[in-house]
């Protein structure tokens, strides 16, 4: 459940500017309120102070409220006794400050200077440096806006993923021993991991109506231009989505590792790829199957940042040509990656595919990605992130399931080959699932990690 995160907005200035009395702090609150409230976050303001005992208890009442981000407007010129007040605070400080009225004449906010002086008091004399970020002018100015919005969009997804509940069906995939990871919850200590298993599933299907049966089976007929799969992959996998929607929804998910072979074939009959597809692109709640709880965190840390619907693929193929990395799974997928039109919807691939008499079993996706920018990412299992920018390459290649070839890649700026990218995976025994998420994200997933003191892992260059 995406969670409203605090962010305190304390004034300051002093009697002999001018500040206050061009009303130069409340025009800049309402902008704030107005502007956080679209990003999820609530404003809670104090002031106008003076001193560095009204900061004190300015400090005590912003730790009180648990806030997730500090703005600091500075009116005009403030002593130095404020900024002293918030030295180990364990929320991230920004400064504001604003232009002045007039280019000539006497001076009449001097906020610049106080600015300054804050960012410095906090990186020389506290004990712990404090980096603080600053912004310049009204709300919709470029030195404003852009990393406002980074640092507010930061602070909502790290609250929303500290508080998260991750669900867990089931086990790992067999002998997908890279994905387990028992020490997650000493890593996520308030998150909440509720394990079920396919007993409860079981039970769940079974409660399913005719009506939600039917408006399952219509939701997933409408997700794809064809379908090649049979009506009884159809009808078992609308089923199974309905039970998995009721039961997640009930217990307030917000991601989930699950199972998918062979625990859905022996149990239902199908391949659950169109089912976890649908629950994130319907409910919001992005699935990572193979039971990788890791995958899992990390398409959380995707969707709060992103606002899109990430999915998770492995890396399957370099193409030397293009300088290409082929991403795929074997039908599993999002509606922000899916192309305007041949979606097709087919029995899985690949299962138990050398047997004359096998059972064809539904329902997998079938569609190469859309041209668009991508972020690739990895909460791995070391407890460290791998990020990095890329694009799709416009193509129908690939082989059946979920894909996209990927290219022009880029880490911090810097343009880096498929052979950087694969050397940083294997030399850091990165997971073999990758998530993919629409847009460029990667300084915001960078700015998460520093608040919540995550190594970042650097893409390194290819060396024979």
């Amino acid at each position: 459940m995406q969670m409203k995160s605090k962010i305190g907005f304390l004034i300051s200035h002093s009697d002999n500017y001018y500040g206050v009395e061009l009303g130069l702090h409340t025009k800049a609150l309402q902008e704030l309120e107005a502007f956080a409230e679209e990003l999820g976050c609530e404003t809670v303001s104090y002031g106008p102070i003076k001193t560095g005992e009204e900061a004190v208890r300015v400090r005590s009442h912003f730790d009180s409220l648990d806030i997730d981000y500090l703005v600091m407007f500075i009116a005009d010129f403030t002593a130095g006794d404020v900024m002293t007040a918030f030295e180990g605070v364990s929320y991230p400080v920004g400064i504001w400050f604003p232009k002045e009225p007039h280019t000539t004449g006497d001076i009449l906010l001097n906020a610049v200077v106080t600015a300054n002086m804050f960012a410095s008091i906090a990186q020389r004399t506290y004990k712990e440096p404090l980096h603080c970020d600053w912004y310049y002018g009204d709300i919709h100015d470029p030195l404003v806006q852009e990393r406002l919005r980074l640092n507010l969009t930061v602070a909502r997804a790290k609250r929303s993923i500290e508080h998260a509940t991750v669900g867990i069906l089931g086990d790992v995939a067999p002998t997908f021993f890279n994905l387990e990871n028992h020490r997650l919850p000493e890593f996520f200590p308030h998150m909440n991991f509720l394990h079920f298993n396919m007993e409860q599933l079981r039970a769940e299907v079974a409660r399913v109506t005719e009506q939600e049966l039917a408006a399952a089976k219509a939701l997933i007929r409408s997700s794809c231009d064809h379908m090649e799969a049979s009506e009884k992959s159809l009808d078992n996998s609308a089923r199974v989505y309905v039970a998995l929607k009721n039961y997640l929804t009930e217990h307030h998910v917000d991601c989930l590792a699950a199972a998918c072979w062979p625990d859905f074939q022996d149990e239902f009959k199908i391949v659950p790829c169109v089912i976890y597809s649908l629950l994130g692109s319907e409910l919001n709640i992005p699935v990572a199957c193979e039971g990788d709880i890791g995958g899992a965190i990390s398409l959380l840390m995707a969707k709060e940042v992103s606002g899109a619907v990430p999915t998770l693929m492995d890396l399957t193929g370099i193409k030397p040509e293009t300088g290409s990395l082929l991403l795929w799974h074997c039908g599993i997928g999002s509606k922000d990656l899916a192309p305007e039109t041949g979606v097709k919807i087919i029995n899985h691939p690949m299962l138990d595919r050398k047997n004359p008499n096998r059972e064809l079993m539904g329902l997998s996706y079938d569609y190469h990605f859309k041209p668009e920018a991508l972020t690739v990412l990895r909460y791995s299992n070391n407890g460290k992130l791998l990020s990095f920018q890329c694009s799709v390459e416009p193509s129908l290649e690939g082989y059946s399931g979920t894909r996209g070839y990927l290219n022009g890649f880029t880490g911090k700026g810097q343009p880096f080959s498929a052979a950087d990218v694969m050397d940083t995976i294997f030399r850091n025994g990165i997971e073999h699932h990758l998530i993919v998420c629409p847009g460029s994200i990667e300084a915001a997933l960078t700015k998460l990690a520093e608040r919540m003191n995550i190594p970042v892992i650097e893409i390194e260059r290819y060396q024979a």
